[in-house]
């Protein structure tokens, strides 16, 4: 019986997606981090065997973004490592190019960096709203359906997360008292 790569590329992503699933759940930056790791990996495997290697290898370096990040986000030199990964990617990209889809991952993983570089959960869920878009486009046309389905999921996903976690903690207008401010 022989096995298609196909099938396997696609189960391997839907595997990944289903990791996916939580990392905008999670409350605790290290957890989102732990999550996006393994998704990152497997997604990296996935895109190799689609012959995307521009998403394969954008993959892998997320996968060392996030272990890197949650290691090495109070030193001093973190910056250095933030940006360093920022060259990484476009590198990355440069190096595997495949034509002008190859940007599209590439602006999903550097707008995916800021993202996850916040500290704040409600920050990371925020500025994760960018790549998805990008992602989706590049998926579709490397016929990554685990891909398309992840973008989707990570938006809804992401707003579930906004709506669960982070409404309430919206920074609320004061009342102006003007006996406070001698006016």
């Amino acid at each position: 019986m022989q096995i298609n790569i196909q099938f396997i590329a696609q189960l391997i992503g839907f595997v990944a997606l289903g990791l996916q699933l939580w990392v905008y759940q999670l409350n605790k930056r290290k957890s989102m981090l732990n999550w996006q790791l393994w998704s990152n990996f497997l997604f990296s495997i996935h895109f190799f065997l689609l012959g995307a290697y521009t998403g394969s290898a954008l993959n892998f370096v997320g996968a060392g973004r996030s272990y890197t990040f949650n290691k090495y986000r109070h030193k001093k030199w973190s910056a250095v490592i933030f940006w360093g990964f920022i060259g990484i990617f476009i590198l990355a990209g440069a190096l595997t190019w495949q034509g002008p889809l190859s940007i599209l991952p590439v602006i999903g993983m550097v707008s995916g960096a800021f993202a996850y570089w916040q500290h704040g959960t409600r920050h990371i869920r925020t500025l994760s709203l960018i790549a998805p878009p990008a992602w989706f486009i590049y998926n579709a046309f490397n016929h990554s359906y685990a891909g398309m389905v992840t973008e989707i999921v990570i938006i809804a996903s992401i707003l579930i997360g906004k709506y669960r976690h982070d409404r309430y903690s919206r920074p609320r207008l004061r009342k102006l008292n003007p006996q406070a401010h001698g006016i």
